[in-house]
């Protein structure tokens, strides 16, 4: 194996780009070439410690020789050129960076669920809600339930629950949970609202549950979902007034969605991010302990990813761009123990319009888990906050 160096011009400047390759012989006994290793543009240290690494002297010719290397137990090819053998179990690991690259990646498609964008028939068919559920809900609160179905605008089939209440107060409350859950996560809303005389409709996001689709775009695509939702919901039910409650991702889709559908009278957004691009930055920041200088080429590889392989821009998945101009007005919610979406998100989207939101930080209180920390002054904030916006 050998260093080879390719050299272009690129906007008036010459640029150098190197491989590995080796030299194979065909049973022609033509000797041809092919790459091994594209390492790209290097600078001279590293490119002299790569030609250090393929070359060794030999003392009797006096000049350094190409080798071919091949581990201890493997027979070495009779067509191979110069070879030596490795012995693997005594190399060592050293200037592991390039590995430290690998494990960022990795962890965060773990950390921002990007696994979860692809969607499988077995997945959807697992996690497909169970009317059990929506008849103990309807139950528990002297409520009926019927199954709700709407048409996104690019044909997915989006499905979901909605109650109506023994005595309604005329108004519907739509309910959005966040990533790798269901419809059936927001029961305990459902619960308090349907005990308070509001409608609830309680669907499934896109690749969630029963509804169609099998990428998630963290609001992108989302956003249109709920205008679908609203579209319906004024089709076929009479609304003296539509609001809605969201949470983790399902908060942020609330809020992107407020330019599209502004029938919304109030809206309540629990633990949003101010931006996809951002918490990004953040997650991977946490779990690495590096800073965005380490973080950026792993979140900006991913974004190009995705708009590669989907069309979808990430960085377009933004309550605060929605935020900044609605006139809705928007509680947000937060607890200050919360590490996978920090506080400093919700109030970043306060300070950008503090005349149509209200911040509440709930001490302590963990990851959506408001409602845990204080139960009783989460069911008086959030129905007083629906009923002061008639």
């Amino acid at each position: 194996m050998f260093l080879r160096c390719h050299r272009r011009k690129k906007d008036g400047k010459e640029h150098r780009y190197d491989s590995v390759e080796e030299s194979r012989r065909l049973q022609s006994g033509k000797v041809v070439q092919r790459r091994v290793l594209y390492l790209g543009e290097i600078n001279d240290s590293q490119q002299a410690s790569w030609r250090k690494t393929l070359n060794v002297f030999d003392e009797q010719r006096q000049r350094a020789t190409t080798l071919s290397l091949f581990p201890e137990d493997r027979p070495v090819p009779v067509d191979a050129l110069d070879t030596i053998q490795v012995k693997l179990s005594e190399m060592q690991l050293r200037r592991a960076r390039p590995y430290g690259n690998c494990w960022l990646g990795c962890e965060l498609w773990r950390q921002l669920k990007l696994v979860s964008c692809r969607k499988s028939a077995a997945h959807h068919q697992a996690a497909r809600p169970e009317a059990a559920q929506a008849e103990a809900i309807a139950r528990d609160c002297s409520s009926t339930w019927e199954n709700a179905r709407a048409i996104a605008a690019d044909g997915i089939v989006l499905d979901g629950w909605l109650f109506t209440p023994r005595e309604t107060n005329g108004s519907i409350v739509m309910l959005l949970h966040g990533i790798g859950a269901t419809r059936g996560a927001m029961a305990f809303h459902a619960g308090y609202l349907l005990r308070a005389g509001f409608t609830v409709l309680m669907p499934d996001s896109r690749g969630h549950g029963s509804s169609g689709g099998s990428v998630i775009t963290y609001g992108i695509r989302e956003s249109a979902d709920v205008h679908a939702w609203a579209e319906w919901l004024f089709h076929e039910r009479p609304i003296a007034h539509l609001y809605g409650l969201g949470e983790s991702m399902g908060a942020a889709i609330l809020l992107e969605s407020l330019p599209r559908e502004p029938r919304f009278r109030a809206v309540v957004a629990e633990c949003s991010f101010d931006s996809f691009e951002d918490i990004a930055y953040y997650r991977l920041e946490h779990a690495s302990g590096l800073g965005r200088w380490a973080a950026w080429p792993v979140v900006q590889a991913g974004f190009l990813y995705a708009r590669a392989a989907h069309g979808i821009d990430l960085r377009q998945a933004s309550p605060a761009m929605a935020i900044r101009m609605t006139r809705v007005p928007v509680l947000l919610i937060h607890g200050t123990g919360d590490v996978r979406t920090p506080p400093s998100q919700s109030a970043a989207l306060h300070a950008l319009n503090p005349q149509s939101t209200s911040l509440w930080l709930v001490p302590g209180a963990h990851h959506v888990s408001a409602f845990a920390a204080s139960p009783q002054e989460y069911v008086r904030r959030v129905t007083e906050w629906f009923r002061s916006h008639p």
